[in-house]
């Protein structure tokens, strides 16, 4: 070995010496990811005021949040000021709200009273996970029978819509059958969002918020109801924003109607989606009009947007069926005449 080399390598040596001895001070500095978190505990309002405002900033709609927020205050209004914690800890107390809310108020609405509180305390449970379990395991829920009601008797719900004295309630009824929208955003439609002239409703913040917003086919024969609804507002209801105005509801347009003799919104919607079936439409045609989330990965392809002629001959087709359907067989009533 050279005296170059040896001097070459004392000095690697050194280096290396120096490098180790610097290390543990490196080590030792301090750092925040190091420093203990002081925690936060959360009464139930905190964390329900937390879990709404997610849903906003997701774009989640209001009536989603409105939902959260009344189902949640009405029967667990004397758990608000309570700890997560100890409702954590407190699993005998769910049990017995659920059986209590079965008994008065449903057995539906205790399920989604406890799927609601579940979900508010699980999004709380991202961001302290020393919380305990949640204490909606022990539940079991109630069954839940499948809606299977439908609309058969087209020519006799069409007597019962046009047997209402306000005309708004026989147009409302009229445009849920032809469009299968939800009762919600049948009732808060308005009238600006109504493009009679290119056959398309624009839907701005249907259920699941302003990113599910779409454009929804009027077929002619609605857009000729819609277009005389539109003109009778405007001298009955000067000024009104709403395609169903209504004196009565503090937003100012429907909200609920209740009828002996017609069914609800949603078996209209059922209604709807069975009729479409039936006029040929496929799986994926019936979801788009419907706004229906498309989760496989062929439906996930397709862009609504680009598809409104397609949509249009559809909504089209789905309307034929049903005016069909309410119209009743020319000789019905001599052939039963003949038969007596």
């Amino acid at each position: 070995m050279t005296q170059f080399q040896i001097t070459q390598s004392r000095t690697w040596g050194h280096n290396l010496t120096a490098t180790v001895r610097e290390k543990p001070r490196l080590l030792a500095l301090p750092s925040p990811l190091h420093q203990e978190e002081i925690r936060e505990i959360l009464t139930l309002q905190q964390a329900l005021d937390r879990y709404l405002a997610r849903c906003r900033l997701k774009g989640r709609s209001e009536a989603t949040i409105q939902g959260y927020q009344d189902v949640i205050t009405r029967h667990g209004r004397d758990w608000l000021d309570r700890t997560l914690d100890e409702l954590g800890r407190s699993r005998r107390a769910f049990t017995a709200r659920h059986t209590h809310v079965t008994l008065n108020s449903g057995p539906t609405t205790a399920n989604h009273f406890m799927r609601a509180f579940r979900t508010i305390y699980r999004h709380a449970r991202r961001f302290d996970p020393d919380l305990p379990a949640p204490p909606t395991e022990v539940i079991e829920y109630n069954p839940e029978h499948r809606r299977e009601t439908i609309i058969t008797d087209w020519p006799g719900w069409l007597e019962a819509v046009q047997a209402q004295r306000n005309p708004i309630v026989r147009d409302w009824y009229l445009f849920l059958a032809f469009t299968g929208m939800r009762k919600t955003s049948a009732g808060a439609v308005r009238v600006r969002h109504v493009k009679l002239d290119r056959g398309f409703l624009h839907v701005p913040n249907p259920k699941g918020g302003t990113r599910r917003a779409f454009d929804l086919p009027l077929s002619r024969h609605l857009t000729e109801i819609l277009g005389a609804r539109i003109a009778e507002n405007e001298t009955q209801y000067p000024g009104s924003p709403w395609l169903f105005p209504s004196l009565w509801s503090a937003p100012g347009h429907i909200t609920e109607v209740n009828s002996r003799y017609l069914p609800s919104p949603h078996v209209h919607r059922h209604s709807y989606a069975t009729g479409a079936k039936a006029a040929g439409l496929d799986g994926y045609d019936i979801r788009l009009l419907l706004n229906h989330k498309i989760t496989d990965v062929t439906g996930r392809y397709l862009h609504a947007s680009m598809l409104g002629a397609h949509l249009q001959a559809c909504q089209e087709r789905v309307t034929a069926w049903l005016l069909n359907q309410m119209t009743p067989p020319a000789q019905t009533a001599g052939r039963a005449h003949e038969g007596q």
